[in-house]
């Protein structure tokens, strides 16, 4: 499996965030592992390891958002 965040932005009125980029690091099985994207237009970003693990289990930690 592969270890896979989904990260939903919204601004201040409760509106998706198309075009922010978010980044971040994966913790426990895929300890260091950083990715980056942009969200969609529903404000949107699926963000995945390069490699898959045997039944992983980890975190991701999230860096600072920056909007479009």
């Amino acid at each position: 499996m592969y270890g896979t965040a989904t990260v939903t932005v919204y601004d201040d009125c409760d509106e998706p965030v198309p075009g922010a980029l978010v980044s971040g690091t994966f913790t426990g099985d895929f300890n260091g592992v950083t990715a980056s994207g942009a969200t969609d237009r529903a404000g949107v970003a699926v963000l995945r390891t390069p490699a898959p693990a045997k039944k992983p289990t980890f975190n991701f930690i999230l860096d600072p958002v920056v909007a479009p």
